[in-house]
């Protein structure tokens, strides 16, 4: 019988040894052998991890819709100088619910599909393509409040590019001059 015991508890002896070795609550334990509640403190480190957790799955999301650009027009405006499909009635009404002061004097909402625009947040730069620039973005929003950008310009002033900056190394300065930084 006491045999029986002692081979009923090697195996739990194990487990807390298991927990243990990979950075789990250890300490003291309480009538039954179980570890005690967790602390505030430990509460809140765990979290820490959870909401880094849902602050990744939120930009995951996000990335996973990349912007679109429309184009208005009015019943006396031009036709449109880029490349536009038309959309369904559907979508056409879903829009004008979103942007209700935007689409009121328009007569026509198409989708643009091809424009510079639209070229740069497909490739943003060298090393980054849309999705890391949106899921980055949305991940330094979520986590830390702020998103920066540093944007290149081309020789006629138009943006060839956009890097996404570390908020956390980012210090906001405001300057008067266009496309400067201050120094630290």
């Amino acid at each position: 019988m006491n045999h029986h015991w002692v081979s009923w508890a090697t195996p739990q002896k194990k487990a807390a040894t298991w927990v243990e070795s990979h950075g789990m609550r250890s300490g003291p334990l309480d009538a039954y052998g179980r570890h005690q509640q967790p602390t505030s403190l430990e509460l809140i480190q765990q979290l820490k991890n959870v909401a880094f957790t849902c602050a990744t799955l939120n930009a995951s999301a996000c990335a996973a819709h990349p912007p679109q650009l429309y184009v208005t027009t009015g019943k006396s405006q031009a036709e449109p100088k880029c490349h536009t499909k038309t959309l369904a009635p559907q979508r056409i009404q879903e829009l004008r619910d979103l942007w209700k002061l935007a689409t009121v004097k328009a007569e026509r909402i198409e989708e643009v599909v091809n424009h510079p625009l639209l070229d740069l947040l497909e490739q943003v730069n060298p090393v980054h393509n849309a999705w890391d620039l949106w899921e980055l973005t949305t991940l330094y929003q979520e986590v830390d409040g702020n998103t920066y950008w540093h944007l290149t310009f081309d020789k006629l002033d138009r943006p060839d590019g956009i890097w996404i900056l570390p908020s956390q190394y980012v210090r906001p300065v405001k300057t008067t001059k266009k496309n400067s930084y201050a120094p630290d």
